[in-house]
């Protein structure tokens, strides 16, 4: 799909609010933590981001706050593009970016957050919109609208797990299983658990991810284990291929959000926080967060090691 450039011009032509905060997203402050030689986390402050990190994700918060993903909510400037191949999801510019290009991609209709059911539509978007990375926010770890069924695409460059790769790919992870389409790896010395998935095809790759996720569902006792799950899927023209990262989560936010006084961090992690690119809506805990800080927020809200080893081997078992 080569419209969503022009499309995000447009937006901003006549979207003053969106303007604005595109161009305070290009002036933002950040800065790069290194863990090792291989794991580069880089932390950006976004003040426009606080309403997202600190939304109500309760089923009364959703009550108390209009679905603002659903058409006849969105503002009188925000316009959606329909996307080829699909009368289910349509292209809106998101007006409280991340990345200099960032896009909303919700369901037509009003419906919960989920995954399953749409893997194959996700690897689609990433191979059309190729100049950008896909991603999925459970509906308890990250999505800031769990009640309205919805993607995100953000400019390629700018998340490291995905512009630094396949650089950290050596030393950040071990090669789990491989087929005549695809290779699983699992994620090591990265701060983070979870599994790349490399694969020349969408549906190789959703067959592992659909595998994944069914079993970690297993493993934590979880009837609905794509609500705890975060997704990044992107395309390489060049290698014609897909890679994927798959972040397994055992709760939503870590304990710092809920602390008072100068221990509390407003922090919400969700796929873009796994990928390395961490947002802080408040200057003062972009500015004082540790490394110590950093890990442990981490630690709190992704899968044990020990839970990933015990899916790595069932999925292992599964393709012998």
């Amino acid at each position: 799909m080569t419209s969503h450039r022009p499309f995000f011009e447009r937006q901003l032509a006549v979207w003053p609010l969106a303007r604005q905060n595109y161009e305070s997203q290009r002036q933002a402050q950040f800065r790069d933590m290194w863990f090792g030689s291989h794991c580069r986390i880089r932390l950006i402050c976004l003040p426009a981001r606080i309403g997202s990190s600190s939304a109500r994700i309760t089923a009364k918060g959703e009550v108390d706050r209009p679905c603002f993903l659903c058409s006849h909510r969105l503002p009188p400037e925000q316009q959606a593009l329909p996307l080829p191949g699909t009368e289910d999801f349509h292209l809106l510019v998101n007006p409280f970016p991340v990345f200099p290009q960032h896009y909303t991609i919700p369901a037509v209709c009003h419906r919960p957050q989920a995954l399953l059911s749409e893997l194959d539509l996700m690897f689609s978007l990433a191979r059309e919109m190729d100049d950008l990375v896909v991603f999925y926010n459970g509906g308890r770890c990250g999505a800031s609208a769990p009640d309205h069924q919805h993607f995100q695409a953000g400019s390629k460059g700018f998340m490291p797990l995905q512009s630094d790769y396949p650089a950290w790919k050596d030393q950040g992870s071990r090669l789990l299983l491989q087929t005549v389409e695809s290779r699983v790896y699992v994620l090591k010395d990265m701060l983070r658990t979870g599994w790349l998935i490399e694969s020349s095809t969408g549906a190789a790759a959703v067959r592992q991810i659909r595998s994944l996720i069914g079993l970690f569902g297993q493993q934590v006792g979880e009837d609905s284990p794509d609500s705890l799950v975060n997704l990044l899927v992107w395309y390489d023209r060049e290698q014609e291929g897909f890679a994927a990262l798959l972040f397994p989560r055992r709760q939503h936010r870590p304990s710092c959000f809920y602390a008072q006084g100068a221990q509390q961090r407003i922090t919400s992690p969700a796929s873009v926080e796994m990928s390395g690119y961490y947002i802080f809506p408040r200057n003062s805990d972009y500015e004082q967060i540790s490394p110590e800080e950093l890990a442990r927020i981490y630690t709190e809200v992704c899968l044990s090691e020990k839970d990933i080893e015990a899916i790595s081997l069932k999925l292992r078992g599964l393709m012998q």
